[in-house]
């Protein structure tokens, strides 16, 4: 696009170039000479209107050099503990009941499962773990959870539940789902000031569009069509640009003693789910999360509350 004005209105010119700016989008200025008289040729970029897109390309280039890392990893440390689990237990058999090595025996056989489970952790960051997958009811889940954290959280942020109504179940790993909306409550609670503050949480239907897809990461996952979403919302310290682009990488904290493999599991387990995240944010205006996942099955549904029905008394 290219508009054209005169020199006159240079200073208009300019403010008009910081406004488009902000929003993302980038104006290229000539100021050349027609009959005479000066004129300043205003050319809009597509830069901005690709940035979205490229923002996308790069979340998924990350996860996809974690994934391949990862998979690396666990095949190669499953086939050894494949090979340790086997021999301890043809030990264990050999050793008998009233053998003295039969104590250290089982602690190397627990420790082999330990680093299992480790192991199953580390694929849940890439979104390649294996889940226990059956109907979830998100607002019971989201209802248990805040009733855990409540006593953990304490008076650093008091709670509003609004839940969807006759929300249907969807095909998920509640113990998965669990983690999200445990990981997204403590960040949420952290970033409260030493006053206290307010987290939001709701629950709803919700219908994306082929045009709305790719506002949510990872790029190319999220499909149109019904969704179950999650929203967790504060008021609390807010975030930056740059962190705001970096929040689900793994390894990179904001906190003191963070190991930065919170919200990277939560885009794993978004991923596994074929869901979608998105997050708005600012320096003290707080942060607003929104989880995705797809609705398949429309036939059950639970949880008979009322619509955007708010529970008696934020707690």
């Amino acid at each position: 696009m290219k508009l054209t004005i005169e020199s006159a209105d240079v200073v208009r010119a300019e403010k008009l170039q910081e406004d488009l700016r902000q929003l993302g989008y980038e104006l290229r200025a000539e100021e050349v000479a027609d009959n005479g008289s000066h004129v300043l040729h205003l050319v809009l970029s597509d830069d901005g209107a690709n940035r979205s897109a490229d923002e996308g390309e790069t979340q998924r280039a990350k996860l996809e050099s974690l994934t391949t890392l990862a998979n690396g990893i666990a095949h190669d440390f499953n086939n050894l503990l494949a090979a340790i689990l086997g021999n301890v237990e043809l030990a264990l058999i050999e050793a008998g009941s009233s053998s003295s090595l039969r104590e250290n025996l089982e602690q190397v056989q627990r420790a082999s499962r330990h680093a299992a489970e480790l192991i199953r952790q580390l694929l849940t960051y890439t979104g390649r773990a294996s889940g226990e997958f059956r109907a979830v009811s998100l607002n019971e889940l989201v209802r248990d959870m805040t009733e855990l954290l409540r006593v953990s959280i304490g008076r650093r942020a008091s709670f509003q539940l609004f839940f969807g109504d006759k929300l249907p179940s969807f095909s998920a790993d509640p113990t998965q789902i669990r983690q999200i909306v445990m990981n997204l409550l403590i960040n949420a609670s952290e970033a409260m000031p030493e006053e206290g503050g307010v987290i939001i949480v709701r629950t709803t239907e919700k219908r994306i569009t082929a045009n709305e897809v790719g506002r949510y990461l990872p790029a190319g996952v999220v499909a149109p069509g019904l969704h179950i979403a999650l929203e967790v919302q504060d008021n609390g310290c807010g975030m930056d640009a740059e962190t705001r682009a970096r929040i689900f990488d793994p390894f990179f904290t904001t906190k003191r003693k963070g190991r930065g493999l919170g919200l990277a599991g939560v885009m794993g387990i978004v991923r596994a789910h074929g869901g979608g995240i998105t997050v708005e944010s600012e320096l003290g205006r707080g942060s607003l999360f929104r989880v995705l996942f797809p609705l398949r099955d429309r036939e059950e549904v639970v949880s008979p509350d009322s619509v955007e029905k708010k529970l008696p008394g934020a707690y």
